[in-house]
């Protein structure tokens, strides 16, 4: 817990440190979005990805891959752009969730072990 808080104020700080002289008023849009919408869903993802593989090498995959996509697309997209992309990505993030976690749920009623 300590440690995902820590996380999360190192990366909100150098990320506002550098978006919100860009974004200026509207920087809280993208906080939402990205901060509040689409990253707990990329985590808990990923989360599942390590628990199930016990492979770092993966979760540091999907964190570079990631990571990656925002540093390629963001440059060629204007704030609407990025703002209404990320928010698309955030429901399909949340929709993935929601499939793993009734797809978990339906093996435990089963009586089989969470895949």
């Amino acid at each position: 817990m300590q440690l995902g808080l820590l996380w999360a104020v190192w990366h909100a700080a150098a990320d506002f440190s550098i978006n919100h002289v860009a974004m200026g008023a509207y920087w809280w849009a993208w906080f939402a979005v990205f901060w509040l919408a689409t990253l707990p869903a990329y985590r808990v993802l990923m989360t599942w990805v390590y628990a199930h593989t016990h492979s770092l090498l993966w979760a540091i995959v999907m964190h570079a891959s990631y990571t990656g996509s925002l540093l390629v697309l963001y440059p060629f997209t204007t704030f609407e752009q990025g703002l209404m992309w990320q928010t698309l990505f955030a429901l399909g993030l949340w929709l993935a969730v929601a499939v793993v976690a009734c797809r978990q749920d339906r093996r435990r009623k089963q009586g089989l072990r969470p895949v």
